[in-house]
């Protein structure tokens, strides 16, 4: 069986975790969390609302084929607005209450700030072991799934590492 433990998908989201796991350890003020988050949420409502603009604006002929396609992805790209705005909404009940703490911030954008702090310090996640443990992570998943479904474990395995 071959394994692939390392791609620039599996990088980047393992990259990601990491980050967030450190910003989520790092005991930052509520203040801050809550800054972070709201320029994060903001930032995905605008582009949101920005490309759907752009969408709208293209023109393209009613008769052609193109025109469905385009119909199907405008209406996607309102979903998308959609979302984006019912988490803000979230991100504005959740500011409002007096008992909320940091992590529940980070819970609610962790996609987003996950995107943010990579923009931010991604140059800064060397740790090959981080890369490392995701893969193995997935990997385990996998092979129990495999087993629970009655598969046999493989005799051999490669990965693209080795």
């Amino acid at each position: 069986m071959n394994i692939t433990d390392i791609d620039d998908k599996i990088i980047l989201k393992a990259r990601k975790g990491e980050l967030v796991r450190q910003y989520s350890s790092s005991h930052h003020s509520l203040e801050k969390v809550k800054a972070d988050c709201g320029v994060v949420v903001e930032r995905n409502v605008q582009k949101a609302h920005q490309k759907l603009t752009e969408m709208k604006a293209e023109n393209i002929d009613p008769s052609s084929r193109e025109f469905e396609e385009h119909a199907t992805l405008v209406a996607q790209q309102e979903m998308k607005v959609e979302q984006a705005e019912a988490l803000k909404l979230k991100f504005d009940t959740l500011s409002a209450s007096p008992s909320t703490d940091g992590q529940r911030f980070i819970t609610l954008c962790r996609d987003l700030l996950a995107d943010w702090l990579d923009e931010q310090f991604g140059a800064t996640i060397e740790d090959k072991e981080i890369f490392y443990a995701h893969a193995r992570k997935y990997e385990k998943e996998f092979l129990e799934d495999c087993e629970s479904l009655g598969i046999r474990e493989p005799t051999v395995m490669t990965r693209i590492t080795e």
